[in-house]
This record gives C-alpha cells, structure tokens and sequence, in this order.
C-alpha cells in the first residue's frame, strides 16, 4: 500500500537515527550469522533485536496507515452520502491490508 510507504518516508524524516540503528542491527546480525552460524545463540540474539526493530516500525506505519484510510473512506462516503459505519470501514480496510 502507496500509504504505508510514505509513512516509512516520514518515519525515516523525522528519525534517521532509528533508521540507522536498524541498518546496524540487521549488519551485526548478518555478520554474527556468517561467523558464527545460524543457530549460535549469539547470532540468535542479533537477529531477535533487529527483527523486533523491523517490527515495531512495520506495526507503527501500518496502525497510522490503516487509521489514516478508515479517515478517508469515512471522509469520502459523507461527501457522497453514502452510508457507511465505522464497522464496515473497519471492516473494508481488514480485508485491503489483509490484517
């Protein structure tokens, strides 16, 4: 989704920092797992802290994208005079992110 995109835009705006440790942690654990093997709990745990920083700025872009299109739509249908409840935007935008 072109919105979720632009979120991860703004994010990496307005924190280059966070980006950075990001890209160090997925470095380290790219390193640690060709030096020491996959399954080296060091390796383990290099790869656990990136994945958990990849997921908490996949989580954040996706909650302010999917709130961001429920604005919308629910936007779109009163200028339309459609109704539309927040369930079934709720609903309509589950079904769009697959979530």
């Amino acid at each position: 989704m072109l919105l979720h995109e632009l979120i991860h835009a703004g994010q990496w705006q307005a924190h280059p920092e966070l980006f950075a440790r990001i890209d160090q942690a997925r470095v380290k654990a790219e390193d640690t797992a060709s030096d020491l093997g996959d399954e080296d709990p060091e390796a383990k745990r290099a790869r656990d802290h990136y994945e958990s920083l990849v997921t908490f700025i996949e989580g954040h872009a996706t909650h302010f994208g999917r709130i961001a299109c429920e604005g919308r739509l629910a936007r779109e249908a009163q200028k339309a005079n459609q109704a539309a409840s927040e369930a079934d935007i709720k609903a309509f935008v589950n079904a769009l992110v697959g979530l």
